[in-house]
């Protein structure tokens, strides 16, 4: 039964957990324990990397700059072709970085408004669905969710004008939560997610 297995990229996956300092066994086994060997839709390694990035997304750089790194040693990728790789990686981490500032803003909603969640739970997208309860973000949501995984997993990289268009509904969304909160907490929020604030052209 195990023959079938999707492994995925076994060789990136280790150098992502080495530059977290995660290649210990006892930082491994819980995200080995998670996964699903009959998963068709992603493999071992997706498991593990999106298991990783759901409880710190601003991982989700580390991982894409190993990836693209040791794929641009691959002759046989075909990853950010026709495309201007600076750019092209400006515009990935922008929209990472906008991936960012929306889970930590999620995150202090639910703290604030829905306390007994268990805050150690990984946010995804589908519980973060349920937990905004808005029909007009669902289709947003999933736009990004598609998004995320096509950059941090898929083959080649999306477009500049892709990632940016997707990266501004984030920054529409986040306007659109962050007015939940208190105009003090609204300062301490943005004030902790323009620490790092990539500026697109």
């Amino acid at each position: 039964q195990f023959e079938d297995i999707n492994m995925g990229r076994a060789d990136v996956l280790f150098k992502f957990l080495k530059t977290l300092n995660f290649n210990r066994p006892e930082c491994v086994e819980k995200y080995i324990e998670k996964v699903d060997p009959e998963c068709k839709n992603a493999s071992v390694v997706e498991q593990i990397v999106d298991m990783i990035t759901e409880e710190d997304s601003s991982t989700s750089k580390v991982y894409l700059s190993i990836k693209t790194q040791m794929e641009s040693k691959n002759p046989y990728s075909n990853s950010y072709e026709n495309n201007d790789v600076e750019q092209s990686k400006k515009a990935a981490f922008y929209f990472l970085d906008k991936w960012s500032d929306f889970q930590y803003i999620m995150r202090k909603y639910v703290k604030k408004f829905y306390p007994d969640v268990d805050s150690s739970i990984p946010l995804r997208i589908e519980s973060i669905m349920k937990i905004l309860n808005d029909k007009e973000l669902d289709e947003k949501l999933k736009g990004i969710k598609i998004m995320n995984t096509q950059l941090i997993h898929g083959d080649s990289v999306p477009s500049d004008e892709k990632l940016i268009a997707e990266g501004k509904v984030i920054e529409q969304i986040i306007g659109k939560i962050i007015s939940n909160f208190s105009d003090e907490e609204k300062e301490d929020i943005e004030k902790k997610i323009n620490e790092i604030n990539i500026e697109i052209n």
